[in-house]
Order: C-alpha cells, then sequence, then structure tokens
C-alpha cells in the first residue's frame, strides 16, 4: 500500500492541516451500519474478516454556537441570509479502512444533527464524505475510483491550489485537520505512480467536471519540494505549482500559485440607463478568455517548544480592484438610503440580498495578510491554542479568530473558539452579519 490512512477527522488538538494520501473502499450497507455503531460509547476496533482486515476510528462532537445578529448595510435582515443567533449540534464521524492483498479500502461519513436551522438546511442525515477504493497494480503503481478527498498546496489561510472546493464550505469553527476532512469529497477515478525515489506521478478525472495531472519532486539537496500540476475543468482551466524550501532546521518557506483561464466573480454595475431605477444594479459578463492568477507566498517558524508561526501573503487577481469596490459599495450605501423610503423599502431590501449572494466569498478583494499563531500545549499543560487573522490590507478589516482546547480525559476534549470580523461600515468583512460568533464543544475520539 502506498500511504497509511491517516486520521481522518483530526487528532482532536489543532495540526498543521494539508493534504491525506487515503486509499479504498466499501459498500454503502457497511458505511451505515458502521455510522450507527459510532452512536453507542466510544469504542476502536479491529476485527480480522477472513482475507480483509478492517480498522475504525471516529469521533463524537457535541457543539453550541452563538452569533450576534446585528445587520449591515450589506445585510439589512440577517435572519434571512446570515448565520442563527443559537445552534446546537451533534456530529458523529466514522472512517472505516480495510486491506486484503492488492486492494485497500476506506470509507468516512458522518451522522448529524442540528437546532435552529436555515430553511436550506435538514435537522439530521447521514452525509458519506469518503468512498473509495484503491488496487495496486505494481508496488509502486496504483489505480483507485470513488469519493475521495484530493488536497494539493500547503497554505494555511487561502489555500490557491485546493481548487476542488470553495473555501466558504469549510467550517471556520473546526480545528484546521479536521476543517478540510469534514466536506464531500469528489467522485472521480484515479491513478499514482512512483517513479524513483524522487517523483510521484498522479493523475484523476471528475466526470463531468475535470481532469488533472501532477508531478511531485523531492529534492534532498535543496531541502525542497516541488509540485506542479495541469488541469482541465470545464468552468476554470488552468495549472499551478507548488513549492516548499527548509531553511535549517526551523525555518520554511513555501509559496502556492495557480493561473486560471475566466473570472470566478460577478462584476457589478449600476443600472444608468435612460429611466435607471434607485439603487438598481446589474451583473456584466467578464473576458472567459483572460487569465487570472492567484498566489500565496509563506513562512513558518517552529520553537523547540513545539509552537508554530505562520505568515502569507495572499494576492487573488479575480479579486475585486479599488474602482470595482467602489461602485459595489456605492450601490450597497444607495440602497441602505432608499430602505428608509416605506415605499421602496422592500425593492432596496431585494436588490441588497441579490448582491449579498453574488458576494459570498471567504475573500473579494485582491490583497490580504494571513498570520497563524499555535501552541500544543500553554504553560505546560494541555491546553492547544490558536490564533488567526486574515486581513484586508486595501481597506484594514479582516477576521480574527481564537480558539483553545483541553484534553480533559484521555481522548475527550473540551474547547471554545470565537471570531471577531472587524472594519468600518462600508469594508469588506464589516459587511458581513455575524460580527461576533462563538462556540463551546467537546470532542470524544475513539
Amino acid at each position: 500500500m502506498n500511504a497509511q490512512v491517516g486520521d481522518v477527522f483530526g487528532s482532536g488538538v489543532f495540526g498543521s492541516g494539508g493534504g491525506r494520501r487515503c486509499v479504498v473502499a466499501l459498500r454503502l450497507r457497511r458505511l451505515a451500519s458502521a455510522v450507527a455503531l459510532a452512536t453507542v460509547p466510544a469504542m476502536s476496533m479491529s476485527m480480522d474478516m477472513g482475507a480483509w482486515q478492517w480498522s475504525s476510528q471516529g469521533l463524537l462532537d457535541i457543539r453550541a454556537r452563538a452569533s450576534e445578529t446585528d445587520a449591515t448595510q450589506l445585510v439589512p435582515e440577517p435572519e434571512r441570509v446570515g448565520p442563527e443567533p443559537r445552534r446546537f449540534a451533534t456530529t458523529t464521524a466514522l472512517s472505516l479502512q480495510g486491506w486484503n492483498g492488492p486492494w485497500t479500502a476506506t470509507a468516512a461519513g458522518r451522522l448529524f444533527a442540528r437546532t435552529h436551522r436555515r430553511e436550506d438546511e435538514r435537522a439530521a442525515g447521514l452525509r458519506v464524505d469518503e468512498l473509495h477504493a484503491e488496487y495496486a497494480l505494481t508496488p509502486v503503481h496504483f489505480l483507485y475510483g470513488g469519493r475521495r478527498h484530493v488536497v494539493h498546496g500547503r497554505s494555511l489561510g487561502v489555500n490557491p491550489l485546493d481548487i476542488a472546493i470553495d473555501p466558504v464550505d469549510l467550517d471556520q469553527a473546526l480545528d484546521s485537520d479536521r476543517r478540510r476532512a469534514e466536506i464531500e469529497g469528489q467522485d472521480l477515478l484515479g491513478f499514482e505512480s512512483l517513479l524513483g525515489d524522487r517523483f510521484t506521478l498522479t493523475g484523476y478525472w471528475t466526470p463531468g467536471e475535470r481532469a488533472l495531472l501532477a508531478g511531485a519532486f523531492t529534492i534532498p539537496e535543496w531541502n525542497a519540494d516541488l509540485t506542479m500540476l495541469a488541469f482541465d475543468d470545464d468552468e476554470r482551466p488552468g495549472a499551478g505549482l507548488s513549492l516548499s524550501h527548509t531553511l535549517g532546521e526551523a525555518l520554511l518557506a513555501y509559496a502556492d500559485v495557480v493561473v486560471r483561464r475566466g473570472r470566478d466573480r460577478a462584476v457589478v454595475r449600476a443600472d444608468r440607463g435612460p429611466d435607471p431605477v434607485p439603487g438598481a444594479w446589474f451583473v456584466e459578463e467578464g473576458d472567459a478568455s483572460r487569465h487570472f492568477a492567484q498566489s500565496s507566498v509563506g513562512l513558518g517558524y517552529t520553537l523547540d517548544s513545539g509552537a508554530t508561526f505562520n505568515l502569507e501573503y495572499y494576492f487573488d487577481a479575480n479579486g475585486y480592484s479599488d474602482r470595482e469596490w467602489g461602485e459595489i459599495t456605492g450601490l450597497i450605501a444607495d440602497n441602505d438610503r432608499i430602505r428608509d423610503d416605506e415605499r421602496r423599502r422592500e425593492s432596496a431590501t431585494v436588490n441588497l440580498l441579490r448582491l449579498s449572494g453574488h458576494l459570498r466569498r471567504l475573500t473579494l478583494r485582491r490583497h490580504y495578510g494571513f498570520f497563524r499563531a499555535q501552541h500544543p500545549g500553554l504553560f505546560g499543560r494541555a491546553l492547544a491554542a490558536e490564533l488567526t487573522v486574515l486581513h484586508n490590507l486595501a481597506d484594514r478589516t479582516g477576521s480574527l479568530g481564537l480558539r483553545l482546547e483541553r484534553e480533559t480525559a484521555p481522548d475527550v476534549f473540551l474547547g471554545v473558539e470565537g471570531r471577531w470580523l472587524y472594519g468600518d461600515d462600508l469594508d469588506e468583512f464589516a459587511l458581513r452579519p455575524g460580527e461576533l460568533s462563538g462556540s463551546v464543544h467537546v470532542t470524544v475520539n475513539f
């Protein structure tokens, strides 16, 4: 087997995140039975069923969340689009892994229940995040298929090479390991070949979406790793690379870059026709033939205590320029004023709701800084801490997050997290609902 399957749901403390080279498959009925087992008291099992051998691991997460619901100029009625003010949720997640000769297999899913859900959410359900199988043609050549997580790049703030997901789908309340693992994978067919000690060739095809080919190089003379990839995407094809270089024992430099054809966001224009409606706007088609770059450059430093610090600069040519952002904030301000007129209140509210839907992205502008400080054991205790800041360099607005988690018993973790969106009224993050939010959780690993 080319790689051991890691802890799909994280260790309960804050790791550095990153990709996993998972393997494998299992029938859906086995997954449903396995997730049902996860509702019983915590356990870890390994069993031998004939030639097949199986192991499992999982977690039970009980979480209470709260968020303030003050209106913003972009979202005057946050209860219609914003986060719920209070929510209680439980999640039972389980990963099963099996192997038999050249075959390896895994399945991962979640059984969830929540309160105070939005209209587009289910109160409870079962979701299969991974369900795939791998076959070893030789000790160095592998084929796989099914639903699987595929991650490229190593940036922590915004990863431009993580082309398979929308960053908005990542739950920022979770630690960095679980955040990327607890989303649905891609349904794909792929291969991996270990060509010598220094080169790995991988590729996959996702029906109706994307084909990708990547080569990963290890360069021990330079203490460096290099990955190059190209992909044919139905919407925005492109190419990218990821480079990391270790400087001494504690310093790591890294960069992730991708260039894609076409723009992924709406170009908003005010309606200035012969008889314009106050506050009205439309979306202008962008140039689908142009190429846009996204890049992240960072440094990571690790102390002897295990504390790590990361500083990154993120650039997105897709982001709104100062002129485009001025057009958007002008429309927001106009509609905010129009809402004072009772006769036009509803039309202005609809304008803002439509606009907020187009602006539902992790980042909207072009230049950002990201900082992360993490410590595995503050004050000599089993208290993990993580501080993150995503800062818009154009208008000095951003998001600040703090997470604390302590192991109160073997494999039982108690934690709190909070997030603050700061900035002035028409700044990017100040326009988003939920200026203050937080949660308390208990997580049991088994």
